[in-house]
């Protein structure tokens, strides 16, 4: 199955499925942050309204890993809300022999996820309902070696912009530099703030004796200000490679803002 490019331009945005549950505000005008194929009314929670990832600043952000491990055989996404992650990377990485799954443990996240991934060429999925952290705790080590862990930990509310910097983020009740030193996954995708210290998470993570690359998917609002970061972490190979990213420094992708309008109401 090729990949198939679903851009800004083909977005269903009728202003269609508003049905019972479905919530208004700056979501209702249209589908334009999630993918093109749901067109069944959605039931917008106050999480998935804050915290949801634009449907195209998804499929970058899988695009981006598929060049940096193209070899993937299992991605999980922990925080997987309405999926929109989810089915991106399930988009991108279109192989038989890939697996993906959705792990989400809010009752009216899974109905929606169930509903997205039913209506979706994203297949196959497979949904777990549990918490995040022992999730990835279950997972077999050496399968690790080939999986690539998606997360979208709490931020903290809409209080986090209130702090000028934030250094510690949890995935359930586990620190994220403790998640990345023990689950040897061999890519992480976390999404962040602007303000989160990631230099910080970075000296941790190397002072915890484990070695990865750091790359930053920048996501812009369109008035120019920072949305969110993708953080992509590498687990480094066991010896050196020549010309490899120093330990402890960030690429940063060069990327184009996000067309979709609503990403200025996200984390409000």
């Amino acid at each position: 199955m090729a990949s198939r490019n679903y851009s800004k331009s083909n977005i269903w945005n009728s202003g269609g499925g508003r049905g019972r549950g479905y919530s208004s505000g700056s979501h209702s005008s249209g589908f334009t942050m999630i993918p093109p194929f749901v067109r069944s009314p959605i039931r917008w929670t106050p999480r998935a309204k804050t915290s949801i990832t634009p449907w195209t600043t998804a499929q970058s952000v899988a695009k981006r890993c598929k060049e940096i491990f193209p070899d993937a055989e299992y991605i999980i996404d922990t925080t997987a809300c309405f999926g929109n992650e989810t089915m991106a990377f399930r988009l991108e990485y279109d192989g038989d022999h890939v697996q993906v799954e959705a792990c989400e443990w809010d009752l009216t996240h899974i109905i929606q996820l169930k509903d997205s991934i039913r209506q979706s060429p994203c297949k196959p999925i497979s949904l777990t309902s549990k918490s995040s952290a022992k999730r990835l705790y279950e997972l077999n080590p050496d399968l690790l070696k080939k999986t690539i862990v998606v997360c979208d930990p709490y931020w903290g509310g809409p209080d986090y912009k209130k702090q000028e910097v934030i250094k510690t983020l949890k995935l359930s009740d586990k620190e994220l530099k403790d998640l990345v030193v023990d689950i040897p996954a061999c890519l992480w995708v976390i999404k962040v703030p602007a303000n989160f210290d990631r230099q910080h998470l970075l000296k941790e993570v190397a002072s915890s004796g484990v070695s990865v690359q750091s790359y930053a998917h920048i996501g812009h609002r369109p008035n120019g200000s920072v949305a969110m970061i993708h953080m992509i972490l590498k687990r480094a190979p066991e010896r050196p490679i020549e010309n490899e990213v120093p330990e402890g420094l960030e690429i940063e992708d060069n990327l184009e803002k996000p067309e979709e309008k609503e990403a200025d109401n996200l984390k409000t």
